[in-house]
């Protein structure tokens, strides 16, 4: 697989939304947005060894799930909740990051054909026998 650069690294960054929740640590995306190059740069090569090792860091495989109590009773009843799960930042930004460059080459490849490169478009039961 072909290095990222740093700029590739830096723009899938910037291009992170603000106001999220952050993960355990308290990094947010926002911090991360505000690094200087040499800590991006310390960033950028964390994740390319990520990359050529092929692994990621043990923490990152573990999330923390909160139930966060529905717009109602909560009554002790799990089901009166919806969870949330809470990331690292960083590794958020680094799955961000494959994403955008499996759809790259995915896209680039054509590997998708016909309905499966198309947005999806929902039709009528109707419309299908005509």
């Amino acid at each position: 697989m072909k290095y990222l650069t740093l700029d590739e690294w830096i723009d899938n960054v910037k291009s992170l939304p603000n106001n999220k929740a952050s993960g355990p640590s308290g990094i947010s995306y926002e911090m991360l947005k505000n690094l200087n190059e040499d800590n991006q740069s310390f960033l950028h090569a964390f994740i390319c060894v990520c990359l050529d090792l092929n692994d990621i860091p043990d923490e990152w495989k573990k999330a923390t799930i909160y139930p966060i109590p529905k717009p109602k009773s909560f009554f002790a009843d799990l089901t009166n909740t919806r969870p949330i799960t809470l990331l690292e930042t960083p590794q958020k930004a680094f799955i961000s990051l494959l994403n955008r460059c499996l759809s790259r080459l995915l896209k680039n490849n054509n590997v998708l054909k016909e309905i499966n490169s198309l947005p999806y478009q929902a039709t009528s039961p109707s419309s299908q026998s005509a």
